[in-house]
């Protein structure tokens, strides 16, 4: 059975980064398990949807991949093509 969790880390830039993804979670910034995509509760601001995915696998996966291999998703259960491995990750709106 292939189980998926959705997290989200804070990240103070509204615009996707790569950079700053892989520093939030290098740095141990605080992740929420969220069982819904639209739960807007903080800590939020990026989110990423990872399938049996070890941290250094996450980032291993993410460092070759690059940004334009990532899937933007509106809904978890989304999957229609490309499917890029493990990861997906979706920009939030920034809150005000």
């Amino acid at each position: 059975m292939t189980e998926f969790s959705t997290l989200y880390f804070c990240c103070s830039a509204p615009q996707w980064d790569k950079g700053a993804f892989l520093h939030e979670i290098e740095d141990h910034k605080p992740l929420k398990h969220v069982e819904e995509i639209h739960d807007r509760s903080s800590p939020q601001i990026e989110h990423v949807q990872i399938k049996r995915n070890a941290h250094g696998e996450l980032m291993d996966e993410i460092r070759a991949t690059g940004t334009q291999g990532l899937k933007h998703v509106q809904n978890v259960a989304d999957r229609s093509e490309p499917q890029v491995s493990h990861t997906a990750a979706m920009r939030c709106k920034e809150e005000h």
